[in-house]
């Protein structure tokens, strides 16, 4: 509200569909952005982890240092 007032009124649109998308994920207990955010390809898994393979992953992490 306060970029509408200050920068450009149509600045306020902005506040609108913003307030709008997380009264619609509160009320139907959904998030369009997580669904989105975890279609992108950055966040798919060559493969499904298990256990093993998540362990050895932690092992063949050096350490870090302070």
């Amino acid at each position: 509200m306060l970029g509408g007032r200050l920068i450009h009124p149509k600045l306020t649109w902005l506040s609108f569909g913003v307030g709008s998308g997380l009264i619609f994920a509160a009320a139907s207990n959904t998030c369009g952005m997580a669904y989105a955010l975890s279609r992108m390809p950055w966040n798919r898994a060559e493969r499904v982890p298990t256990l093993d393979s998540a362990l050895a992953s932690i092992a063949e992490t050096p350490p870090s240092t302070p």
